[in-house]
């Protein structure tokens, strides 16, 4: 928030990333500045019938830790989550 509470009040949101992107295009920033951060927000991994799928087929052809590896750098699901995922597909 820029200029709070005055005449001029300007309010820009966004992550980190989206706020150095809009306000490296200013030449200058003039005024009172607060920056306001709240905490990020937690998301709940969800691992659905497509990634069960994939893991069954997956896991009959390489090592389970590697394909967890793999799984989670691609869905961004936890290694942890989908290792005990595969886990339970295995004992059926």
């Amino acid at each position: 928030i820029r200029e709070m509470t005055k005449l001029h009040e300007e309010i820009i949101r966004g992550t980190l990333i989206q706020l150095k992107e809009t306000l490296s295009s200013r030449k200058s920033i003039k005024g009172e500045i607060t920056i306001i951060i709240s905490p990020a927000e937690k998301q709940k991994e969800i691992i659905s019938e497509e990634i069960d799928l994939v893991l069954r087929n997956i896991i009959k052809e390489i090592p389970i830790k590697n394909a967890t590896r793999i799984l989670s750098n691609i869905t961004g699901i936890s290694q942890r989550n989908l290792y005990k995922r595969c886990i339970k597909i295995k004992e059926g």
